[in-house]
């Protein structure tokens, strides 16, 4: 009795980063057969792999631009955000510190406000240093 086991390959586009920790495109062979568990895998620099991965390549191109342009509008998203609410920590932070003597719960009721949360007891006075002192 004769196993027919079909061969097959897949090509993947990746944007990833090399060992000088550079960005660079690679292609990712990966190929074997259907029944067998033996996978080989090979991975290639777009500009470095042979010229048939290259033309197959092409045209996952336009996808992986689409996906790395969602990215960085997500990206610019989160840190757009994180901007703001350091914005207004640092208003907050301006206000309660004019020497008010409920500054401590005004601080934890305006970053509660906009989802901080305190991570650290802060000291109750408002003069409290936040720095160590280096051992001579």
């Amino acid at each position: 009795m004769r196993r027919c086991d079909s061969a097959w390959r897949i090509l993947r586009l990746r944007r990833l980063r090399d060992l000088n920790d550079n960005w660079v495109i690679a292609l990712r062979s990966s190929s074997g057969h259907e029944f067998e568990d033996d996978i080989s895998e090979t991975l290639w620099r777009f500009r470095l792999a042979p010229r048939g991965m290259q033309n197959e390549a092409v045209a996952k191109i336009p996808g992986l631009i689409d996906i790395l342009t969602e990215q960085t509008r997500e990206t610019r998203d989160k840190l757009k955000s994180r901007a703001e609410q350091a914005i207004q920590l640092a208003a907050l932070v301006e206000e309660v510190s004019m020497g008010e003597s409920d500054w401590l719960t005004k601080l934890q009721a305006g970053m509660f406000e906009f989802g901080l949360r305190m991570r650290q007891k802060v000291s109750r006075s408002p003069k409290a240093k936040h720095c160590r002192s280096i051992p001579d």
